[in-house]
């Protein structure tokens, strides 16, 4: 039947096709080098279930390529120019055969000779699954946006190896955003194709997951910089809660970095320093204590310029590996004998590897005043239960009717109190306030923890020659902090896990710090008021925010969850979650992440965000290498490497 339909094709037809062969052999060129042809014996079947292709590479070009070192590896991609519909299209190899020519003939081994050199000299076969096609001009211009393949292939297309501007244009990245890093093509890293995240995508908030060692922290101070460089016109601000120290390295240079750096280093730092009453007690007063002697004059001016000098001593000391402090002051109000501190301020000289960085770090110690808080104190805990959390209101104002302000020591004594005066405390807030005893226990055990928190309420009390001096610490001021801060604002929770009774220390201060962001977010979005974007990224997010379990409320956590991300993305707030435990992360936060970045994980924890299918990619990559799945990008998934650390970077073990 075929041969009768060649046979009724006019010569007019016939030249049409020479004309439109020829003429794509011409252009070709422009989009990278040939390699090869459609196969001519398999058929070229594109479907709804099916866009495999096969590709047949003579013994030539296959030889010709492995002398360069590319030997069309799995993952990589290939072009091909279809010359009667004028379309290419962009595929990724998904499998590569040899064969003897004994094996295409059919001849039985054991009829043969041992060896035969000339027997190897057969075409690459190469299967790919099509990707993107997009129509052409005859001059060879792409001239409209890429979809995803659905149209025919004819036999002996030319296929070519796409060159970096091909390929880009094909997958239609994004040219403005967030940079993630280059191009990762089977097992090679292109260099000349960058993997970026456009600003608007940012706002539906993105999930990184990979095991320690992955790179996540790495692509997130990188994330940050980026933000900082390519979105410095809108003055963004990133606000970072650390760990581990880590991105109060972002104002060092990394001296190990090969080549000029991709982003700078910030020339200044904001960092929120939680303090607990054990990290005053039994890290900062001994050896404040112990240079009380250098005081000509025992006052509490004297007594706070004495803290701020220790305490920047100490910070830099367990922060930076090598600094010199050229000048500091701090920023404090003295009422009495009592001093408020509010900031202090540090330019400092920092050298890691005989490589000097300048920069200014601004240090803010940070503590919550319960009588200030008030009710808010109920969306700091995610362990207060559904009735407790809409009855504190009322109990917080019976006690302070009976009691007057009270410190949240002296508030939770009135609920510990296990003597005849909590007895009838208890009793009557069961009887006025009509509450069940349960709850009232339960009331009682979270602001226990609470209480061991030790971010409430903390103070330096410093008793010398008969007076006694106080220095107290209290919350920022939250529209000033926010909007003057110029680029980057670290939290600090080093301290805070180092020094606390609870597990839940760390989670109180980044739910405040959270609730104070959108507060002031939401004040302006209300006024028409316009803001600087916001950019959040929270390492060990299942810590904060994790699935219901045990005490855990999961209304209070997926409240703030919903808050930060579905309420923030209209109020230009992204945020960037990582975890390597993605199973005890919130399940809400898995829903709202639109753009979800795989590094290496196993196969469990890719199939929660959905990159099982990457499993034998990532199970085993290399530190830096992922993928990322986002709306954003034409193919949905793109995999790429990360750029080293653009600045210094902390090893662990």
């Amino acid at each position: 039947m075929g041969y009768r339909v060649l046979a009724t094709v006019d010569e007019k037809t016939i030249n049409e096709v020479k004309k439109r062969i020829g003429k794509a052999l011409e252009i070709v060129g422009k989009f990278g080098n040939v390699v090869g042809f459609i196969s001519r014996v398999e058929p070229a079947k594109v479907s709804e279930e099916e866009r495999t292709i096969t590709i047949e590479v003579p013994f030539k070009e296959y030889l010709e390529s492995s002398l360069k070192g590319y030997c069309f590896p799995i993952g990589s991609f290939i072009g091909i120019l279809n010359p009667l519909t004028s379309t290419v299209f962009l595929a990724k190899v998904v499998s590569v055969k040899r064969s003897d020519i004994l094996a295409i003939a059919g001849i039985p081994t054991i009829h043969t000779p041992p060896s035969d050199i000339t027997s190897l000299l057969t075409p690459l076969t190469i299967e790919v699954e099509l990707l993107t096609e997009a129509k052409i001009s005859d001059e060879g211009v792409i001239v409209e946006t890429p979809i995803p393949a659905h149209s025919p292939i004819d036999p002996q297309s030319p296929v070519f190896k796409p060159n970096p501007d091909f390929i880009f244009e094909m997958l239609n990245l994004p040219k403005e955003g967030v940079d993630l890093g280059n191009l990762y093509v089977g097992g090679i890293v292109d260099e000349n194709v960058n993997v970026k995240l456009p600003e608007n995508v940012l706002y539906q908030h993105t999930l990184i997951v990979g095991t320690t060692g992955s790179g996540k922290t790495v692509l997130l101070k990188n994330t940050a910089l980026s933000l900082i460089q390519n979105l410095q016109n809108k003055k963004p601000l990133i606000i970072a809660f650390d760990l581990q120290g880590d991105y109060m390295h972002l104002n060092i240079k990394n001296p190990r970095l090969e080549g000029e750096p991709v982003f700078q280093p910030v020339n200044t730092l904001t960092v929120i320093l939680p303090v607990t009453k054990s990290f005053l007690e039994s890290y900062v007063k001994p050896k404040l204590l112990e240079k009380l002697s250098s005081l000509k004059e025992v006052n509490i001016a004297g007594i706070v310029k004495l803290f701020y000098r220790t305490l920047i001593e100490e910070y830099f000391r367990n922060t930076y590996p090598e600094f010199k402090v050229r000048k500091a002051k701090i920023a404090f109000k003295l009422v009495d004998s009592k001093a408020y501190v509010y900031a202090i301020t540090v330019e400092a000289e920092i050298t890691v590897d005989n490589s000097k960085s300048e920069c200014v770090v601004n240090i803010i110690p940070w503590s919550l005043n319960f009588r200030n808080i008030g009710y808010e104190v109920r969306n700091l805990l995610p362990i207060f239960s559904v009735q407790a959390y809409n009855l504190i209101p009322r109990v917080i104002d019976y006690i302070k009717s009976e009691y007057g302000e009270l410190s949240i020591d002296e508030f939770t004594e009135k609920i510990l109190d296990k003597t005849e005066v909590r007895g009838r405390l208890v009793y009557n807030l069961e009887r006025d306030l009509g509450l069940h005893r349960e709850t009232v226990n339960h009331l009682y055990r979270c602001f226990s923890i609470l209480c061991q928190t030790e971010i409430l309420d903390a103070k330096l009390e410093i008793e010398v020659n008969g007076g006694k001096y106080v220095i107290v610490f209290e919350e920022s001021n939250y529209h000033k902090l926010f909007t003057e801060t110029e680029n980057i604002l670290v939290i600090d929770l080093r301290f805070v896990g180092m020094f606390s009774k609870s597990q839940f220390t760390e989670t109180v201060v980044v739910y405040r710090i959270l609730d104070r962001l959108f507060a002031w977010k939401n004040e302006a979005f209300m006024k028409g008021v316009e803001t600087r974007p916001v950019f959040i990224i929270i390492d060990e997010a299942h810590n904060y925010f994790p699935q219901a379990r045990g005490e855990i409320n999961k209304d209070v956590v997926e409240r703030m969850v919903n808050k930060i991300t579905r309420l923030g993305r209209v109020r230009g707030i992204g945020v960037f979650f990582a975890t390597h435990i993605p199973s005890d992360l919130n399940d809400l936060i898995i829903q709202l992440t639109n753009t979800k970045i795989g590094l290496r994980s196993e196969e469990k924890v890719l199939e929660r965000i959905g990159l099982k299918e990457y499993k034998k990619e990532l199970e085993l990559a290399p530190e830096g290498v992922g993928v990322v799945k986002s709306p954003a990008l034409r193919t949905h998934y793109i995999m790429f490497k990360s750029y080293e650390p653009q600045t210094y970077h902390k090893t662990y073990g």
